[in-house]
């Protein structure tokens, strides 16, 4: 069992001066401070969503070699709840962030786009469509993990496993489009009249990559506490690093598409949204996203020994979350900055929002093992050949 008091208080004290920090700001620069509310509160949320989604997939994909250091992840996803409150300052704050909550018929296009807009972006109807993200995803990932809890108390008991398989597959797409529309609805709508068929695709990439490689970090920390019934087997270990780096080519593999279609279509409406972001000040950012996010990632986990060191995966991982925050900086930030200026109110939000879902991760932990000690493949996956 993970039990952390100080951690857990301590993170929760970090959060809670991190948002009087964020309260702060918001008096004083109401619209700065929101916008670096909205870019930590979407990565630490996508790290969550992330994570469910690989629960789901390791589920789905019926995972034997997984099982031991799974526990981790799932508690990850159990923090979606959290962050249906930490969502109330930005909902709070509309008119700070988006131009359709001052004028709804804001941005280009024609008459009957406009309309559809100014309903789609109504601020009742975008809080209705938040509150059915948060309702699928939070019950999703509170349920999973529920039954791997309960499933240790009652070893082998092959019911949890179907309904954690059945709901896991069935919750994969109902995942997907809350990402996605959460995207557009909260991260595309900063310029109203944008339109990517990517973008909910590219911030699923995102997600994934971002909460695989917390999961690395998670896994070696397991690893090197002995909270585990077992080591993990070097095969385990393998598969973790090879996931990292699949998904790190899947998310520029997104980001490249993206792009190409922009670049194809050469429509004004789609281009300035680019170029904003790969000319001029902000250009080098984009720089730093290629080579940091792909190339360095990319070039690491090639050779198969840092794949199968827990530390070296770990510092891989810590980077890649890294890359992501810088991500979700550089889709934000442009629409309130010509240039890249970070701020106090940038650091206060992250720890703000991190601080709370960090302390409401170790409370979660500690309701249960360290690992699923009653899944029945829990044995196989200690073994050096698995499933």
């Amino acid at each position: 069992m993970i039990k952390s008091r100080t951690g857990m208080f301590a993170c929760l004290a970090v959060g809670v001066l991190g948002l009087i920090g964020v309260f702060a700001a918001i008096s004083s620069d109401a619209p700065r401070a929101m916008h670096a509310y909205l870019v930590a509160f979407v990565f630490w949320l996508s790290l969550a969503w992330g994570s469910l989604g690989w629960v789901q997939a390791f589920n789905a994909g019926r995972s034997r070699w997984v099982v031991l250091i799974r526990r981790a992840i799932e508690v990850n996803a159990s923090t979606i709840p959290i962050f249906a409150a930490l969502s109330l300052p930005i909902f709070f704050n509309l008119s700070s962030l988006y131009e359709w909550a001052n004028n709804p018929f804001a941005g280009s296009g024609e008459h009957d786009l406009l309309n559809f807009r100014a309903f789609y972006l109504g601020k009742s109807f975008v809080m209705a469509r938040a509150v059915l993200y948060f309702a699928l995803t939070g019950a999703l990932g509170t349920a999973l993990y529920r039954w791997s809890r309960l499933q240790d108390a009652r070893p082998g008991e092959m019911i949890y496993t179907v309904r954690q398989r059945f709901w896991s597959a069935a919750g994969l797409p109902v995942l997907a489009f809350c990402i996605a529309f959460a995207g557009i609805d909260w991260v595309m709508s900063l310029l109203p009249g944008w339109i990517s068929t990517m973008f909910g695709f590219y911030l699923i990439a995102g997600a994934v990559v971002g909460s695989m490689g917390l999961f690395a970090i998670q896994s070696a920390w397991l690893q090197s506490t002995g909270l585990l019934p077992s080591a993990f087997p070097r095969r385990g270990r393998h598969n973790l690093g090879t996931l990292l780096f699949a998904f790190t080519v899947f998310w520029a593999y997104v980001g490249f598409a993206q792009w190409m279609l922009i670049w194809m279509g050469n429509l004004p409406e789609e281009l300035n949204w680019m170029l904003l972001r790969t000319v001029g000040a902000w250009q080098p950012v984009a720089y730093f996203l290629l080579i940091g996010h792909f190339c360095i990632p990319f070039a690491l986990l090639l050779p198969v020994p840092l794949k199968i060191r827990p530390v070296a995966l770990a510092w891989i991982g810590g980077w890649v979350m890294l890359c992501c925050y810088v991500d979700v900086y550089w889709l934000v930030m442009p629409h309130l900055d010509a240039a890249p200026h970070p701020s106090w109110m940038d650091l206060t939000a992250f720890l703000g929002v991190g601080g709370v879902a960090a302390a409401t991760w170790f409370f979660q932990a500690s309701r249960g093992a360290a690992a699923p000690l009653g899944d029945q493949y829990i044995h196989e996956s200690m073994q050096a050949s698995h499933g």
